[in-house]
This record gives C-alpha cells, sequence and structure tokens, in this order.
C-alpha cells in the first residue's frame, strides 16, 4: 500500500504543472506542499478543444474567482494526433497556449494524459487509426497499444518540459 501511495504521489507531483514563479513543490505523505506550506487545491475541469482560445482567459478568470486553484484537463490524443505520427497543436488544440494562460492567472494545472477520457467523448479520446494497429486489443495487456501509448505520453511530457511548464 506505501509503494501504491508513492506513486501515486508521484504521479500527481508530474502532473501539476506550476503556477508561474513555482518554487518548491513535494509530498510529504499527507499533502501537497508548496513552498514550504501544506495546500489544499480546489480544482475544476476545463478542457480546451471544447471552447475557443478567445475564450480561454475569461472561462479560467471565471474559475479563480470562485476560488478554485487548479484547472485539470485531459489531454485529448485522438485530437492531437488524428494520423499515426502526425500531431496537432493549433487552434483549440493549443494545449501549451491554454497553460500558459492558466499560469498567467496564477492558477496550477493538473495534466491528465489518459489514455482514456470517460466524459463523453469520441472514441474515449483514442485516436480511432488505433483501431487497425495489428495486434491491439482495446482495454487489454498488450504490447502494440502499450507502444503507442508510451510513444504518445513521452511526446507530451517532452512538449511540457521543452516549454518549462512543471512546478519543479
Amino acid at each position: 500500500m506505501a509503494t501504491f501511495r508513492s506513486s501515486l504521489a508521484l504521479f500527481i507531483l508530474m502532473a501539476i504543472i506550476g503556477a508561474g514563479d513555482t518554487g518548491n513543490v513535494t509530498y510529504d505523505g499527507r499533502s501537497l506542499v508548496i513552498d514550504d506550506q501544506h495546500k489544499i487545491l480546489f480544482s475544476s475541469s476545463i478542457h480546451y478543444p471544447c471552447s475557443t482560445p478567445h475564450m480561454w482567459s475569461h472561462l479560467i478568470g471565471k474559475a479563480k474567482s470562485g476560488g478554485i486553484y487548479v484547472i485539470d484537463t485531459y489531454v485529448f490524443w485522438n485530437i492531437h494526433e488524428p494520423q499515426q505520427g502526425k500531431f496537432d497543436f493549433s487552434g483549440r488544440r493549443d494545449i501549451v497556449r491554454f497553460i500558459k494562460i492558466i499560469q498567467a492567472h496564477g492558477l496550477y494545472v493538473c495534466l491528465r494524459i489518459g489514455p482514456f477520457i470517460q466524459g463523453e467523448w469520441s472514441y474515449v479520446g483514442l485516436p480511432f487509426w488505433l483501431h487497425n494497429v495489428p495486434g491491439n486489443v482495446f482495454r487489454t495487456d498488450n504490447e502494440p497499444f502499450k507502444y503507442h501509448m508510451k510513444r504518445y505520453a513521452q511526446m507530451i511530457v517532452k512538449l511540457m518540459k521543452s516549454e518549462n511548464l512543471y512546478a519543479f
């Protein structure tokens, strides 16, 4: 059980993306500790492709005025890689711009890389081309799926790192 908690804490730390000038983010087994202060972070979901980029700042501002500290969002694999190996981060798919707007409001982001989106999203967020990958069987432990998911997740993590968006 302790290993699971440690893994969960590490996952949370990896997923929290900083609010601008955040210093040190850790987990002490009880809560997140940000700049040596225990924090309880209230969050709300805003999914960037469900609105237009010119709406993002207003939506985020309304969330902040309502007492929210964290915006959580899925990373929508099927809209970012509609064709195998061809990525799109333009327009309402511009997750970097979305996160930078959240940071400009002084809020954090909980990035939910997936792979599954359980909230009424087409094909649960998986790119349709996965259906045609030989040996891939959905919702099972199989190497073709793990290969493509790992490649995608690593690409998203590298993108966030290249933009210096992580809180630590």
